[in-house]
């Protein structure tokens, strides 16, 4: 965030944005990305690799990549329910 505000009465407005646009985000994206950074730390380089992929194809097998694609194609917000 560093890299994004000059000042720092611009740092809370602009976390505020940043928090809007992952909310706005599918939940299960969010959620599988937030499990593989609380991971990273404490595995090594192939077991973060493999846990990345498993999260990714429950991902790829959702009912919210469904809608996501289907909001982009109509050029409308998405309506991601977390399945």
């Amino acid at each position: 965030m560093t890299d994004l505000v000059d000042q720092p009465d611009e740092a809370l407005p602009c976390a505020r944005e940043i928090a809007r646009r992952i909310a706005d985000l599918a939940p299960m994206a969010v959620q599988g990305t937030k499990r593989a950074l609380n991971h990273v730390t404490s595995l090594r380089g192939a077991e973060v690799v493999e846990l990345a992929f498993e999260l990714e194809e429950h991902t790829l097998t959702s009912d919210d990549l469904v809608e996501g694609i289907a909001a982009f194609k109509e050029g409308r917000a998405a309506n991601f329910v977390g399945r």
